[in-house]
């Protein structure tokens, strides 16, 4: 009797070690996977010829047509959208690497064709002194209201487009260019020139420029902003020339200053 309580003990302990953990992690991780990428709640229209973007929350799941910046012209997917324009930084243009390089505009899930202005808020840091703290120099960063103006054909940008400021003080002239660059299909191409507020004596308030030097008139104004010019290539992230134009305070003469390419 003895015996055959033994025996059936060790059948019960092989039942149990050779069984497979029911808390498998890589089993859970893929049956979680085939949910989401099933979830019957974002399966969007497929022969209506408008793109989507899915989306799958904890608790929430779905579609919308895609509206704004894109990344690709891909149907579906998810966190496809762009919430910033993604060629702007601070308060000028700015290409990125090549696998961001480009966007894509929809309007009401198409590739939109047309004249596009946008008002934009973005954090600008003035190259001023606020204070000191611990003997160290701190600056105050405000926000800059910004006008983004350009042209898009089947969703790309083509050709000039422009970032400008607002300038209340000069009246109709209440616009002022701070970034101008050419694209094609969608890429940063060619000279791109940006005029630098930190060159000049101002203050930001209620998202505005306004010039301290109220003795020069809208045109004067626009010439003592210092112009960097950066000039890009199909396919390249990198600039191949970077020329400040400086101003000498005394005699008002400009001198083109090459900067060192990168490496």
């Amino acid at each position: 009797m003895k015996n055959i309580f033994i025996l059936l003990f060790i059948i019960c302990q092989i039942n149990a070690f050779g069984q497979k953990d029911t808390l498998d992690i890589d089993t859970i991780a893929k049956k979680d996977m085939k949910f989401v990428n099933g979830d019957p709640r974002t399966a969007y229209p497929k022969n209506d010829g408008l793109i989507y973007n899915q989306y799958v929350g904890e608790t929430i799941a779905g579609f919308y047509l895609a509206d704004g910046w894109r990344r690709d012209t891909m149907n579906g997917g998810y966190n496809k959208e762009i919430y910033n324009n993604p060629y702007i930084s601070s308060t000028r243009f700015y290409k990125q690497k090549r696998e961001n390089s480009i966007a894509y505009r929809y309007k009401k899930g198409k590739l939109f064709t047309g004249f596009i202005e946008d008002t934009l808020t973005i954090s600008f840091t003035p190259n001023k002194i606020k204070g000191y703290l611990n003997g160290r120099p701190y600056y105050e960063s405000k926000n800059i209201t910004l006008i983004f103006r350009g042209n898009f054909e089947n969703g790309v940008l083509q050709d000039k487009g422009v970032l400008c400021g607002l300038v209340p003080q000069y009246g109709i002239y209440n616009n002022i260019v701070l970034s101008e660059c050419y694209f094609e299909n969608g890429e940063i191409i060619g000279v791109c020139k940006h005029w630098d507020l930190n060159s000049i004596s101002f203050e930001i308030y209620e998202g505005k420029i306004r010039s301290f030097d109220e003795k020069y008139d809208y045109f004067e104004f626009k010439k003592l902003l210092e112009l960097t010019e950066m000039t890009y290539v199909k396919d390249n992230s990198d600039y191949i020339k970077y020329t400040i134009f400086k101003r000498n305070e005394k005699t008002g003469k400009i001198k083109a200053v090459n900067q060192k390419l990168p490496r």
